[in-house]
């Protein structure tokens, strides 16, 4: 796969992975690989995920100092409270459980405007940096006045992908020495339906 993908020419106008691969001498179960792996690990449509977004991640992934993958011992929920905890104590006020709706701005203040509970609420501030899920910005429900008109254009081109997560532990190692790669089953559903495919660890 990164031999294939680092033949992408950024140099060259962007395409879709799925016109890219057209254009190379890649076929049947290889073919097939290289596509599973984009919708797999990229949680990407070949016909939407663009060829340079590819090749950059690809960059990035071959000059990381580290690779190793990590988890947190008692999950991310672990990390949300040590953060909580580490603001508190610098006395800030964190609302939860509040639903904005509205965000009104203008040079030197900024109104949110939502419910909390059922109870309509609004916060008052001098700046405030949005974190909204992509998905949330694409549907429209949060009202930005004034409107975000530069920023329509990103928010409609970016895409996001659905992940189901299965974690697998055996005894004893039955894969082929290290590294070797990536085990896909295209023919095998799991719970929720979907191909399974398995990273090494």
């Amino acid at each position: 796969m990164a031999k294939l993908i680092n033949r992408a020419d950024s140099r060259k106008p962007d395409c879709s992975f799925r016109q890219f691969l057209e254009t190379q001498p890649i076929r049947g179960q290889n073919r097939r690989l290289a596509i599973g792996f984009v919708q797999g690990f990229h949680a990407a449509a070949p016909e939407q995920i663009s060829a340079h977004a590819l090749l950059r991640a690809q960059y990035a992934s071959e000059h990381m100092e580290r690779t190793e993958q990590s988890r947190i011992n008692k999950g991310y929920s672990a990390l949300v409270r040590y953060l909580e905890k580490k603001l508190r104590a610098r006395g800030a006020i964190l609302i939860t459980g509040t639903e904005v709706r509205k965000v009104r701005w203008q040079r030197g203040e900024v109104e949110l405007v939502g419910q909390q509970g059922g109870v309509a609420k609004g916060l008052v501030g001098q700046a405030a940096v949005i974190t909204l899920p992509l998905g949330v910005l694409k549907s429209g429900t949060v009202e930005f006045d004034p409107p975000l008109t530069a920023k329509v254009d990103a928010i409609n081109g970016l895409e996001f992908g659905n992940v189901v997560r299965l974690v697998f532990v055996f005894r004893e190692r039955w894969w082929p020495g290290k590294d070797f790669g990536f085990v896909h089953a295209f023919d095998k559903q799991s719970p929720r339906g979907g191909a399974i495919r398995a990273d090494r660890y």
